[in-house]
């Protein structure tokens, strides 16, 4: 069961309180827009396998071509750099489609995961702003909590994605959102 964007502010103000409303809301845009961003890119690019199956197959028959006129054409230095090159092409088509990290991809990729891994950030980035802790028990619970709220399903179990790491990945540093690079004598005192 999917919420409205209103329910899901109203759930969300009962954790945050009522100044929180219009951040509610941008972070329920976020979630939203990242998924629909997600959606557009999976339509853009779902057969990009047969694209390469029938590049590949296309290949294969130019150099079949070529080796047929090999008999018929003299200087066999015209034939030999092509040749070579559509044996090179051949074999990266092969190479990315039989590559076992996509392979693995296509058997466990998870559609729905890009929008629920935005619920866990944003709802982070909401706790922290209005000083809810979210690394003590009762913090990774509201964290959990308001993370499917704003994903817009309240019974969901998100807290997967509202670990560390997906927050690192997503901010950066946690104790701070940039990203500081130390300096020989920064911060020293005199």
């Amino acid at each position: 069961m999917k919420l409205s964007p209103q329910e899901r502010v109203k759930l969300a103000i009962k954790i945050l309180g009522s100044g929180a409303r219009a951040d509610i809301a941008m972070a329920i845009t976020a979630v939203e827009k990242e998924a629909q961003r997600h959606r557009n890119s999976l339509r853009q690019h779902a057969n990009w396998r047969d694209d390469f199956s029938d590049f590949k197959k296309a290949l294969q028959a130019a150099r079949h071509h070529v080796q047929r006129l090999r008999s018929r054409i003299d200087p066999q230095e015209l034939i030999d750099p092509l040749d070579s090159e559509l044996k090179v092409w051949i074999k990266r088509c092969e190479r990315q489609l039989n590559h076992p990290g996509i392979l693995h991809q296509r058997q466990t990729r998870r559609n729905d995961a890009v929008d629920k891994r935005e619920a866990g950030l944003q709802a982070w980035r909401a706790l922290s702003k209005y000083g809810k802790p979210a690394d003590t028990r009762e913090g990774r619970r509201l964290h959990n909590k308001l993370a499917a709220i704003l994903h817009g399903n309240p019974g969901a179990d998100l807290r997967r994605y509202c670990r560390q790491p997906f927050i690192h990945a997503g901010v950066g540093n946690l104790i701070s959102p940039f990203r500081f690079r130390w300096t020989k004598g920064w911060g020293k005192a005199g």
